[in-house]
């Protein structure tokens, strides 16, 4: 009964759900890994009756018979997935798991793949090594490296508008990839049976995988994803993989109609099943709630936050490239509409990278180099500031054992802070000089050095094995330095940059050459 774990009014697990579900063309093939992007999945289709075209395949239980067997079948609107193995060559205890030698420049189909594991020789044995005998491995048959390819139908990909026909030109003959996993490759039953659905697929039915898997998931193939809103469709354009939330190129056409005019309303009706379905009042928040006052966000749905967001940058930036900056600039207001810093803070404790998410929302807001995307940017900025300076006034008030306690949350801060000034030009930081100077930093900046000194000074002493603390120890003594000189806190920055020169005549004493390398880094 606690009054801040309401969840009244809360319908976001169903509004992701089906943001998932319209993420994907009719009669998609949707791989899911997880429970938050399957169970709410499943509860918009069973109970909800909506998007029942869409079939769920959850990696995690596709490893099962049964589980193999339910997608085999159809189920509501969705035809059965096209798996080739037979009961007995999928049933548990059977081809559980396959070892493959390391990827190579050979690039096998990967239904030649398929047919030779469906071998009868294998039907009696739940793990098949296939790894060369010449280097003294025991081998059930041939040595098959992790590299595979899948052929590519121009004409069919076209024709079904996987590829649209302004990137006709980018269209590759065949999807080439690997496993990157080491000496020997473990591919289980799960990765076995979607191996056959792309092979025996033809290019048929739209694929995709839910965004928020992981590349555990992905199986290598992220160099030919393209993000379409929660979702990356496998297409046969090649594309390089930037990793993390950057996978995948965009198509701006499509991602464009699920954010600006899709996705907010959780309570839509399904018009791929039920066009005639009569229009309804529209919900007056978004993505179920995410931007209602009278929400409490839980951490499952922050969680979810920097990805939402990150989706409008990548958007925004593909417009802004494209020169399409109006369109640009009112995605980016759209996704502060449905992520507002009253609800959603753009600092927050819990979330503390989130800042920086915002921070590069900020820079998008930039780059459309307008002014009125200069005045919003500059408008996160002072909002961002504002939860800055509530913070450090929490923290003087409290004792030092306290601030010492939250030492980590404080220079998290910091470093926020000196990430902001790194990325304003001179006139930027001359309009925030007032916010600047309004957060206070007596007790908390004095803690902070001190906790980064010892750290560095660990550090130093096994700098080989540890230079890359030792780098981010002194980007945030860097940053809380230049945010004190800014902010007018002199004796902060007159002992942030005291520490920050013994540290680094310590390495100069060890090393003439690593000392000049972290001095030129520190005070490039």
């Amino acid at each position: 009964n606690w009054d801040d774990h309401s969840r009244a009014h809360r319908y976001t697990a169903l509004a992701i759900a089906k943001n998932y579900l319209d993420s994907c063309a009719p009669n998609a093939i949707l791989f899911t890994l997880g429970d938050n992007d399957t169970f709410p999945l499943w509860y918009a289709q069973e109970v909800e009756g909506y998007r029942t075209d869409v079939r769920v395949c959850n990696l995690s239980l596709l490893s099962t018979g049964w589980y193999v067997d339910q997608m085999k079948r159809k189920a509501y609107n969705s035809e059965p997935l096209p798996i080739s193995l037979t009961w007995e060559q999928y049933k548990d205890g059977t081809r559980d798991l396959v070892v493959l030698e390391p990827a190579g420049g050979q690039y096998l189909n990967i239904k030649e793949i398929i047919e030779y594991i469906k071998s009868p020789n294998f039907d009696d044995k739940n793990q098949i090594i296939l790894l060369s005998r010449e280097k003294g491995y025991k081998s059930d048959g041939i040595a098959l490296p992790a590299s595979f390819s899948l052929p590519v139908d121009r004409e069919k990909v076209l024709a079904n508008n996987t590829v649209a026909i302004k990137d006709s030109a980018l269209i590759v003959d065949e999807l080439r990839w690997q496993l990157k996993t080491g000496e020997m490759n473990q591919v289980l039953k799960a990765y076995i049976v979607m191996m056959d659905i792309l092979a025996h697929n033809n290019w048929e039915r739209p694929i995709y995988y839910a965004s928020t898997t992981g590349p555990d998931a992905y199986f290598g193939l992220e160099e030919y994803f393209q993000l379409e809103g929660l979702a990356y469709r496998l297409v046969p354009i090649k594309t390089r993989n930037r990793g993390g939330y950057e996978m995948g190129r965009i198509n701006s056409d499509v991602l464009y109609e699920n954010l600006m005019n899709v996705f907010d309303d959780h309570s839509r009706t399904d018009r791929i099943n039920n066009p005639d379905a009569p229009k309804k009042e529209p919900y007056p928040y978004a993505w179920g709630g995410l931007n209602d006052p009278r929400v409490y966000n839980c951490e499952d749905n922050i969680r979810l936050t920097p990805l939402i967001r990150n989706t409008y940058i990548r958007l925004a930036n593909t417009l802004t490239v494209e020169g399409e900056i109006e369109k640009a600039e009112a995605v980016l207001d759209r996704g502060n509409v449905v992520l507002p810093n009253q609800t959603i803070p753009y600092v927050s404790t819990y979330k503390s990278d989130y800042a920086l998410w915002c921070l590069n929302y900020v820079q998008q807001y930039f780059k459309l180099r307008t002014p009125s995307g200069e005045e919003k940017g500059m408008g996160m900025i002072k909002d961002m500031l504002q939860s800055f300076k509530e913070n450090f006034e929490w923290y003087e008030k409290q004792s030092n054992r306290t601030i010492t306690i939250h030492s980590d949350n404080i220079i998290s801060d910091f470093y926020v802070i000196g990430q902001i000034l790194n990325q304003l030009n001179s006139k930027q930081i001359k309009k925030i000089q007032n916010e600047l100077k309004a957060i206070r930093i007596n007790s908390t900046a004095d803690i902070a050095i001190n906790t980064l000194d010892k750290r560095l000074s660990v550090g130093i002493t096994r700098i080989q094995e540890d230079q890359q603390n030792v780098v981010r120890s002194f980007q945030e003594l860097r940053n809380l330095l230049d945010f004190a000189q800014l902010s007018g806190n002199d004796q902060a920055a007159e002992k942030a940059l005291a520490i920050i020169e013994n540290h680094l005549k310590t390495i100069e004493g060890l090393s003439p050459q690593l000392g000049a390398a972290f001095r030129d880094f520190v005070f490039k």
